[in-house]
This record gives structure tokens, C-alpha cells and sequence, in this order.
């Protein structure tokens, strides 16, 4: 089975059930914001031979916000990134990110549009938006990432719903040839349903089907794999603030690497079973959020394969008063080759990220992080890490509404 999807076709199609009358009573929101910050990086690569640097980052960003009784809403983020390192040669980025999303609300059922376009080095070691890569070369390329996800939600009745959705996904990279990253594309459709069997339980299903295709995978054969995912889900609500989710469920991948041989082309095809787990838990209060996570799946990667990720991550935010707060990111995870290229590329990653943040006034805004990070490579137990230090200050400007 192999589907194939135009992104325009997808986009034009799914706003024709979004809001058509965005210029009817509504209320518009603009949110301008400006951030700086400079850093301190002692290993900026993350490479086994470390290469110091101070760091400075410009982020201008906006976001326009339109709702209208609940009927529709919308919103546009744009973000720019750019950085630049004081002594690491081709180490500065100029990065773009855009996000749109919108919906419309009927009764029963509620259709979604979400498109995401980024651009961005591989050098850019944020939480959000790292690459797989990260310290796998020491040349700079830019990895080019477009998105399109329609869904729609039918909510049969108060006790149980139904949710489809199409993610298209295609990855680019500069200097393809230089280093050894990969043009893929990615697809999934997935179909998941909940019902409320009891007081605070609900019990449901996570069915799912994507295809992985690169015409460079491992050892630069065209390589193509798919996977099915059949998932039940288990969701406790323990009380108004916490809840605990429980998914289980085998996975099936075949994939597909080309080889000439004799002139002809051959198709070599492979089978891997396993499976997949996820378990999280999450709070949340006026004062207190926290959450953890621990994760079983199988993700695609930008060197032509397939991999399984085993990863634990916890998340804390304290609001230490009304301007002070305090957060705490923890992940730890490990990558396994299943298909496609070798395991040179496995390795375990820990990140330990925490900042200190204080509103000054109404637009002002301050912060100090510090993230450290270690990589070893599973092959060569080859351990590499860095440390680095930020610190930032914010400008947000008030919000621009009005009512039309």
C-alpha cells in the first residue's frame, strides 16, 4: 500500500472547510516579540575534540491570532534565528520557522489545518528544534523541513470521539553530497478513536500507517520503508490537575533498499517486528506544571534508515512568584538502527537544561539558562559534551487587538 499526496492539492482542499469568512466579526490579536541572547558554548560542534566560542543570537517573532465565537480560529507564528559564533568558522545560522494553523467548529465536528515551514543549521541545539545529526559533522548544511497536517475530529457523542489525520512531510538538505545527510520524504495517516468507559477512565486506539522514501539512503542506494502501528490507549484522570496516560502495541516495518546487480535493478526487502510503548504523567496547577514522559517508537532518519527511539524526558515550570519562575527540562534517549544505513550512527544522548526567568515589567523580560549535553557513540563508545551558558532578554510589546 503507497499513497501519494500533492501539498498544494492538501492545502487547498482543507481550507475549503476552514473559516471562509475570516473577515467577518472577529477579534484579530498581533503579538510582536524580540529576543536576545548571548552565550557561551564550550564545544558548539559537539565534536570529541571541543572548539569554544561566544555566541550571540537575534530572534524577532510575531504571532496574529483571529477567533470568532468559537466557530473558527487561526494563527500565524514567524520566527527568525540568527546566530552568530565569535571563533568557530561556518558555525553562524540564519534560521525561519512558520507556523499556520486553523480550524473550523461545527456541532459535531471540528476540521484542522496545520503547515510548518523551517529552516535551520545544524548547529541549532535548541530543545524544539534539534536534528537528529547533531555532532555527526563538523560542515554546516541547513536542513530545509515542510509540513502539511490536515485532521478532522468527529465527536460522536460527550463520552467518545473519533480523530483522522494526514501528515505529509518533506526533508531537504543543503551539501547533500558533502556530508551524509539525506533527502527524505515522510508520510503517515493515522486514525485514533477514545471512549469514556467509567468515572475518570477512558480507553481507546491508535491506528496508524506511514512510508519513508529516500533516493539516497545507506551507502547512497535508494532506500523505502513502511510501517503499521496498531496502539490501544489508556487515559486515568486522577483528579482536576493530573491525569495518566498508558498507550501499548506492535509495530510492523518493511523496508525496501535498491541494489544493481548485473545491470538490473533489485529490490531487497526485510521485515521487522516490535514494539511500542508510551507512558506519561502530567500536573498541572496555577503555580506547578511538571511532566514525564518515557517512549518507545520508531522515527525516520536523515541518513536513510529506520530507527527505534527509547527516550525518557521530564519537564518542571515553577512560578516562584508573579515575576520570578523556574524551569527544568531532563531527557535522556537512545537511538538503534533497524534498516537502511549502519549502526555508525547509533548513540545515547543526555540533556539537562535549566533556566531562571524574571518578568521586569509588563514588556520586559529576562532569563539565564544553562544546558549541558553528552553524546557517545554506541560503535566507538566515543563520549563528546558540552556546556554552555545563556543569557537572554525579552521584548514583548503589547498586544495589537481589534474587533472587525
Amino acid at each position: 500500500m503507497r499513497f501519494y499526496c500533492n501539498k498544494l492539492q492538501i492545502s487547498l482542499l482543507t481550507m475549503g472547510l476552514l473559516p471562509i469568512g475570516l473577515l467577518n466579526a472577529a477579534e484579530w490579536k498581533v503579538e510582536p516579540r524580540v529576543r536576545l541572547n548571548v552565550q557561551y558554548n564550550d564545544n558548539v560542534r559537539l565534536l570529541s575534540s571541543s572548539e569554544g566560542s561566544i555566541g550571540s543570537t537575534f530572534s524577532p517573532s510575531v504571532r496574529i491570532k483571529a477567533e470568532e465565537r468559537s466557530l473558527w480560529d487561526m494563527y500565524l507564528d514567524a520566527r527568525g534565528k540568527l546566530t552568530r559564533f565569535k571563533s568557530v568558522e561556518d558555525a553562524d545560522s540564519n534560521n525561519v520557522f512558520f507556523v499556520f494553523d486553523a480550524s473550523r467548529s461545527t456541532e459535531r465536528f471540528n476540521w484542522r489545518l496545520n503547515t510548518l515551514f523551517e529552516k535551520k543549521s545544524n548547529f541549532d541545539t535548541d530543545f524544539d528544534t534539534t536534528l537528529v545529526s547533531d555532532g555527526f559533522t563538523s560542515d554546516r548544511t541547513d536542513r530545509t523541513t515542510v509540513t502539511i497536517g490536515p485532521s478532522v475530529t468527529w465527536q460522536m457523542s460527550e463520552m467518545s470521539q473519533i480523530n483522522v489525520g494526514l501528515n505529509v512531510t518533506d526533508v531537504s538538505y543543503d551539501e547533500v553530497t558533502r556530508v551524509n545527510f539525506k533527502d527524505y520524504e515522510y508520510n503517515s495517516l493515522n486514525v485514533s478513536g477514545s471512549w469514556a468507559i467509567a468515572q475518570n477512565h477512558r480507553l481507546g486506539f491508535t491506528n496508524s500507517y506511514a512510508e519513508y522514501d529516500s533516493s539516497q539512503g545507506g551507502a547512497n542506494l535508494p532506500f523505502s520503508f513502511e510501517q503499521i502501528v496498531l496502539q490501544l490507549d489508556y487515559t486515568y484522570t486522577v483528579n482536576a490537575h493530573s491525569n495518566l496516560v498508558l498507550s501499548i502495541g506492535e509495530r510492523s516495518i518493511d523496508s525496501t533498499t535498491q541494489i544493481t546487480n548485473n545491470n538490473a535493478q533489485v529490490n531487497i526487502s526485510n521485515e521487522d517486528r516490535g514494539a511500542v510503548a508510551n507512558l506519561s504523567f502530567t500536573h498541572q496547577s496555577e503555580r506547578l506544571s511538571h511532566n514525564i514522559l518515557v517512549d518507545r517508537t520508531v522515527i525516520p532518519s536523515s541518513f536513510g534508515s529506520a530507527q527505534e527511539k527509547n527516550s525518557v524526558t521530564y519537564r518542571l515550570n515553577f512560578k516562584n512568584n508573579e515575576r520570578l519562575s523556574t524551569n527544568l527540562i531532563f531527557n535522556t534517549s537512545e537511538t538503534t538502527t533497524l534498516r537502511g544505513s549502519n549502526s555508525s550512527i547509533d548513540r545515547t544522548l543526555n540533556r539537562i537544561q535549566s533556566s531562571l526567568s524574571y518578568r521586569i515589567n509588563r514588556n520586559w523580560s529576562a532569563s539565564v539558562q544553562y544546558r549541558y549535553l553528552s553524546q557517545t557513540l554506541t560503535n566507538t563508545n566515543e563520549d563528546r559534551s558540552s556546556n554552555a551558558v545563556f543569557v537572554s532578554l525579552s521584548l514583548n510589546w503589547p498586544k495589537f487587538a481589534t474587533t472587525y
